[in-house]
């Protein structure tokens, strides 16, 4: 019988045949090297005498192997690394230049979330909110507008570029591991900048040990609402290099809460309805997504990844609370599918490739024009084809690391109504292409080690955007209206300075863009009139913060804090104005500056308990020409907003209590309605169950029942509660 040993500290190795002697010996002299690369601060692992198992600090440390005679026990000279130990949580915060907030996923799989409710908690970021549960929601990042954030899943762009905005509720959690947001700069490696920040979907990559592993979770609770989702991770033993993760989800609600009705008369509470019912609310929803990995070449690291993602929904669009609409209705369709191809032919080379392609399409039916001025009933197509090209040079002890990005795609709006005036076409369409190159510049300094990292980008993004309109006659083609091109650079630069062990200073600087989206530039031949002259918008980000992270300090287990002040500045700003009493205009006119500040608080105690806040303070201007919104706040940016997230686990048992405090914010440019300030509590508790793998976990939603509106006349629900079951199966 053989037994070997290997840790941070030294080799043990025990032999009882002549043959197992030369397995010891070979590994004692290859003790040095086993140590190479370990972070982890550990005892000297030594046995006590011949015949009994190694285990941490048995014995004092010994200074060359040797062997009693006659036995065949050899002790080997420890080997001692000392290094801080990092927590995987917040490591990603400190160690990436600029200011990152990730999100892991893993302990809210039981949770009736949505990425809405998820993202509401962090700090610089904003949710709007137009009706609960599956309704339209949009983000604001650093007080931006929804249309100047750009959303990835897996990093392939999901914005609709008709409308450049993305419906959060689209977006389910069900197969996402971690959610990425960068706040100002942001990696080369996700194409195109953004104004506001970069919100990053990263799909579970599937099971990292062998085996076949099952979990399934049904949820239900109020609204007669309810959630079942089945993940599989495959992954087999041997040889074999590939691993495989499906994922399924189907959801509905009926989403016919209760709220408070002013009957469209705010100062007059006269004719309100405390106990009105939202109708036209139902929704029904479903995604299929999967995931394969196949390592191809193990010394080259090559391999090749195919990810596939469809979603489906239909629900009301029940308009207005005041002036409700029963038969408007939505639906879309998104299929999604990409090819990832990675390989490392060098050390210090690595290179991948990525193809996507997708298709939304999005029916809307709105015949007795509760909804859309004099009804609508359309079914339109979005296609979307595009790649990405990245070449990396570089290894982690190099002072200068580079990457080139290479992204291009196409994407095509196909418009189609059935009336009032039916059409099927002309297309729109856009090439979009982008080129970054990024350097990080990392020095050895004499005495004081790598303190100073700087990442930059210049990006430089062309586009080229063409519209048709209708034929005169129905055999003749359409007409093209003609091309708009236009270009820009996009310069960004991120900052990370080590000032002591586990206390930073970091910055983001950078020049960033928002070009027109079909509507803005093309219009919809109905209430907008398209403007070829629009530039895009221009936003620049300048943000400078302090980062505090130590495990163990004093009484806590772990401690990150993080302090940013953010100063930014928006022009061009893209407006609508009336040109005529039925249709607008957009124009390039508006401009805006943006201050605050953003802290970031996270704890966690010997007790097992963890706390996290965020806070969020803007001060917002309206600077454009218009005499009527200059020094104006800007609408549906609160001055503050507050999160505090505490989470207490010990064995099965996990309670968390979420308090979220939104000040009050103008529903307007013009600063003439207000929506008060708003108190949601929510708690969950997991439970243990007698059963092996079942997992029962209870949730309560706004348990203050505090009945507010997010959007002007767009009600939100009071009390919500839930039940999962969930069940993981190895």
């Amino acid at each position: 019988m053989a037994l070997a040993g290997v840790a941070a500290t030294g080799i043990v190795a025990r032999a009882d045949t002549a043959a197992s002697n030369a397995v010891a010996r070979a590994a004692a002299d290859a003790a040095p090297g086993a140590a190479t690369g370990a972070t982890a601060a550990a005892d000297a692992v030594v046995p006590t005498a011949a015949g009994t198992a190694a285990t941490p600090g048995d014995t004092a440390r010994v200074r060359t192997a040797w062997r009693r005679p006659g036995d065949s026990l050899y002790v080997v000279a420890p080997i001692v690394v000392r290094a801080p130990w990092l927590d995987p949580r917040y490591e990603a915060e400190v160690i990436t230049p600029g200011f990152l907030t990730r999100v892991d996923l893993a302990s809210r799989r039981d949770r009736m979330e949505t990425l809405g409710d998820v993202l509401g908690g962090l700090a610089g970021v904003h949710v709007r909110d137009y009706g609960g549960l599956g309704a339209f929601a949009t983000v604001s990042i650093r007080g931006a507008s929804a249309g100047q954030v750009a959303v990835y899943l897996d990093g392939v762009p999901v914005a609709d570029p008709y409308t450049g905005i993305v419906n959060l509720s689209d977006l389910p959690l069900g197969g996402v591991e971690r959610i990425d947001v960068y706040r100002g700069f942001a990696p080369a490696t996700l194409g195109n900048s953004a104004i506001g920040g970069v919100i990053h979907l990263v799909s579970d990559a599937g099971a990292s040990r062998a085996g076949t592993r099952a979990r399934a979770t049904a949820t239900y609770g109020s609204l007669d609402t309810a959630r079942e989702q089945l993940t599989l991770r495959v992954r087999p033993s041997g040889r074999t290099r590939w691993r495989l993760r499906v994922h399924a989800l189907a959801e509905h609600t009926r989403g016919d809460f209760t709220f408070h009705d002013d009957n469209g008369t705010p100062l007059n509470p006269a004719d309100d309805d405390p106990d009105a019912v939202r109708v036209n609310n139902d929704r029904r929803a479903w995604n299929a997504s999967l995931r394969l990995d196949v390592d191809v070449h193990a010394r080259t690291r090559s391999g090749v990844s195919l990810i596939v993602d469809r979603f489906d929904r239909t629900q009301g669009v029940p308009g207005l609370g005041a002036n409700p609409s029963t038969t408007a209705r939505s639906a879309r369709r998104r299929t999604l599918g990409q090819v990832v191809l990675r390989t490392q032919p060098l050390p210090a080379a690595r290179f991948d490739a990525r193809l996507y392609a997708s298709r939304i399409g999005d029916r809307f039916r709105d015949r007795d024009g509760d909804v859309a001025l004099g009804g609508a009933d359309t079914d339109n197509r979005i296609d979307v084809r595009g790649g990405r090209l990245r070449g990396a040079l570089g290894e982690a002890s190099w002072p200068v690391r580079g990457e080139v990005v290479f992204d291009w795609r196409r994407e095509t709006f196909h418009p189609r109504s059935f009336g009032p005036i039916e059409r099927d076409g002309p297309d729109t369409w856009r090439h979009w292409n982008t080129l970054a190159v990024s350097a990080r510049l990392a020095p050895r300094l004499p005495r004081v080690g790598r303190r100073v990292v700087v990442d930059a980008t210049w990006r430089t993004e062309r586009l080229v955007e063409e519209s048709f309109s209708a034929p005169p006659l129905p055999w003749l083609p359409p007409s093209p209206t003609g091309r708009v091109r236009s270009s820009a650079d996009s310069p960004s630069i991120g900052v990370r300075v080590r000032l002591a062990d586990g206390l930073l200073v970091k910055g983001s600087f950078g020049r960033y863009l928002r070009p027109p989206t079909f509507l803005e530039r093309f219009g919809d031949a109905g209430l907008v009139t398209g403007n070829a002259d629009l530039v895009p918008e221009r936003g620049v980000d300048r943000s400078v913060g302090v980062a505090l992270r130590r495990d163990a300090l004093g009484p806590l287990a772990r401690v990150f804090a993080e302090l940013v002040r953010i100063d930014n500045r928006v022009e061009d700003l893209i407006l609508f104005f009336p040109n005529s009493q039925l249709t607008s205009r957009p124009v390039n006119i508006g401009s805006a500056r943006i201050r605050g500040w953003e802290a970031t608080l996270g704890l966690r105690t010997p007790g097992a308990i963890d706390v996290t806040a965020a806070w969020t303070h803007l001060d917002t201007e309206d600077t454009s020409a218009i005499p009527y919104y200059r020094g104006n706040d800007l609408p549906a940016r609160p001055r503050d907003e507050v999160t505090v997230r505490t989470a207490w686990h010990r064995r099965a048992w996990r309670v968390t209590l979420e308090a979220h405090w939104i000040a009050a914010n103008w529903l307007d440019r013009a600063n003439r309605r207000r929506t008060p300030a708003r108190r949601i509590v929510d708690v969950s508790v997991r439970v243990p169950s007698p059963l092996q793998g079942l997992g029962i976990t209870l949730e309560g939603r706004n348990v203050t029942n505090d009945r507010v509106s997010d959007v002007a006349g767009f009600p939100l629900p009071g009390r919500l509660a839930f039940a999962t079951l969930s069940w993981g199966i190895h």
